[in-house]
């Protein structure tokens, strides 16, 4: 399929079907992630078809919804020719995170415009790209993004104005900035870190989100009313003994 329309049209109808599915990993409200990577460029302009360069640039982002991010990215290489020529990537995209935690791979689709530029002529090229990546969390809001991009333009050939397309590697550290953790049960640890999720509310908690009852009596320290309760004494929803027969020996040891 070579035309650009029907790519992108194909690449939004799988993403549609896959919405369902999805989960936004990243807690922040907005990105930034400078990096940089690779760019093989058209055989038009003056470089080897197996010839790539290298780039600079970034990303920045900002979420939408809880599976879907919109993103900007330059990049920018500088190709050591006669004329130095500049090419410059603009591009705005819709992204969709896969999946939920630490390893969070995604798919982008957009437009945008590649820039042309050398010591006599300067022009603007509208620019079709898609393509897929990953993102590992070091913390939660620092992490790594690697993804790969075909991008497709128009280049000046012997006979005229030709699409042609160029893949695009890039690289960078994300850095996230706003958002909140997501903490389901308000005990104060976050769901991806709380090894016991659904704590009911109010009940003391340790760094894993797991609660405790240092008196057994099933009744979770930070609701139970009367702590330190002997083994073995019965106890009433609120953790505190009885004593039925008002002989100074608890209901349970009596």
């Amino acid at each position: 399929m070579r035309s650009p329309h029907a790519r992108l049209a194909l690449l939004l109808t799988l993403f549609s079907l896959s919405i369902p599915l999805l989960a936004h990993a990243d807690i922040s409200s907005f990105w930034i992630a400078p990096g940089g990577g690779a760019v093989g460029p058209p055989a038009e302009l003056g470089i080897g078809k197996s010839q790539s360069r290298a780039t600079i640039g970034g990303i920045v982002g900002l979420k939408l919804a809880p599976p879907l991010a919109l993103e900007g990215r330059i990049s920018r290489p500088k190709f050591d020719l006669a004329g130095d020529l500049t090419l410059v990537h603009y591009d705005g995209n819709l992204t969709w995170f896969l999946a939920k935690g630490r390893f969070a791979p995604y798919v982008t689709a957009g437009a945008g415009q590649m820039r042309r530029k050398d010591n006599t002529t300067s022009d603007y090229r509208f620019a079709w790209n898609g393509g897929a990546g990953f993102r590992v969390d070091f913390s939660d809001h620092v992490g790594l993004r690697v993804d790969v991009r075909d991008v497709s333009y128009k280049v000046l050939a012997s006979d005229g104005d030709k699409l042609r397309h160029g893949a695009e590697i890039f690289g960078g550290i994300s850095f996230g900035l706003g958002g909140r953790l997501e903490d389901s049960d308000g005990d104060g640890v976050s769901d991806k870190n709380d090894a016991c999720p659904g704590t009911p509310a109010g009940a003391r908690v340790d760094p894993k989100g797991c609660p405790s009852d240092s008196d057994n009596d099933l009744v979770l320290d930070g609701l139970d009313q009367c702590p330190d309760t002997p083994g073995g004494a019965t106890v009433n929803a609120q953790g505190c003994p009885s004593d039925s027969d008002k002989d100074g020996i608890l209901d349970g040891l009596d």
